[in-house]
């Protein structure tokens, strides 16, 4: 996919005291994609990037200090930029736990991220050699002795993008991180990788120890590549959605696989790792940090034309209820949040 941060358009410049609208809820973002990827042929994808988050549940501070998210709609597509940063934050999460697993039965355990590597391919070839790339994975590690090196691991695929003469080129790697056991040269892992990829020219094949697990299992679970400009996205979007879909990009493999089962039945919350859940967006405060008030719940909806949220309330009148939208004060321009079923739900209110 796409590094969202890397296309050339104007950020709103939100108070400090707002991080969530910069850090990772970019709503406006959302529609430059749906745009991008009904202008690559996608429309059905578009429609549904265009529904994720249009309607939200926010926690404000009365004073207008700080605003939180507490409930979204969610598209949960691989290429919407809000869904792909809370599926990245829940594999690191399920990184960690299997990471803590393993260290917990065996304080010694050594591990090594390991990254292998190709020459960078046309886009329209991207789909034949990520199928190439996943059957010399299989290859790559039935072999002697890699199995004997690797008594586990974690694998990501990423997809970097950029231009050269003119031709949008992709650059398709795998990250890896390693349970190790036997040590290997780093090139045995690049003849081994070689061999089972059948390459005629030696591959750049990284392997370094870790050192800090908790920030390798960010870098292992990361799966946004990146593209040059706003320009190609279309381009971009048009190879990619077909060579990445429906294949699984987070793979546990031996004791990284068994530590994985151990851990998700253990724990019932972290048990179904792909639901996208209220929580995973913030940690739902009720007091604001700064005033000390208690944070008000409002209902918001996404403007499309102004390119921010606003409140929406209703009025009742006899029988009737009346949908009002109000204009957001600055701190939440670009925040979300989802509408009651309360008002839908409620009586009729009786003439007499």
């Amino acid at each position: 996919m796409y590094d969202h941060n890397s296309l050339p358009h104007k950020k709103k410049q939100l108070p400090k005291s707002n991080t969530l609208q910069s850090k990772s809820f970019d709503r406006g973002m959302v529609d430059r994609t749906a745009r991008a990827m009904e202008k690559a042929g996608f429309r059905k994808k578009a429609v549904q990037l265009k529904c994720c988050s249009r309607h939200i549940v926010t926690a404000e501070c009365p004073n207008g200090h700080e605003a939180h998210v507490i409930h979204a709609d969610r598209c949960r597509s691989r290429w919407c930029p809000i869904c792909s940063k809370i599926k990245a934050k829940i594999r690191s999460k399920r990184t960690s736990d299997v990471i803590l697993k393993i260290q917990k039965e065996n304080p010694l355990q050594r591990w090594a991220l390991l990254t292998l590597t190709i020459k960078t391919v046309p886009g329209r070839e991207l789909k034949a050699t990520i199928d190439e790339m996943m059957k010399a994975w299989g290859r790559f590690r039935k072999k002697r002795n890699v199995k004997r090196a690797m008594k586990g691991c974690i694998r990501t695929m990423e997809v970097t993008w950029k231009k050269r003469d003119g031709q949008l080129m992709a650059h398709p790697h795998i990250h890896i991180l390693v349970a190790m056991g036997d040590y290997l040269e780093q090139s045995e892992w690049r003849d081994a990788w070689k061999e089972a990829m059948r390459l005629e020219y030696d591959p750049i094949v990284d392997i370094r120890a870790v050192k800090d697990l908790s920030q390798v299992a960010c870098e292992v679970s990361k799966y946004v590549s990146k593209t040059p400009s706003e320009a190609i996205h279309a381009d971009v979007l048009r190879f990619e959605v077909p060579a990445l879909a429906n294949r699984k990009l987070w793979f546990a493999h031996g004791i990284c696989k068994d530590a994985d089962i151990v851990a998700r039945e253990e724990n019932e919350e972290i048990a179904n790792y792909n639901e996208l859940r209220d929580s995973d967006l913030d940690d739902k405060p009720c007091k604001c940090a700064t005033c000390g008030a208690d944070l008000i719940t409002e209902q918001r909806e996404w403007n499309a034309v102004a390119q921010e949220y606003v409140r929406r309330e209703t009025e009742r009148s006899g029988n009737e209820i009346e949908v009002v939208v109000r204009g957001t004060p600055g701190v939440l321009k670009g925040i979300v949040i989802q509408v009651s079923e309360a008002i839908s739900s409620s009586p009729p209110i009786s003439k007499n």
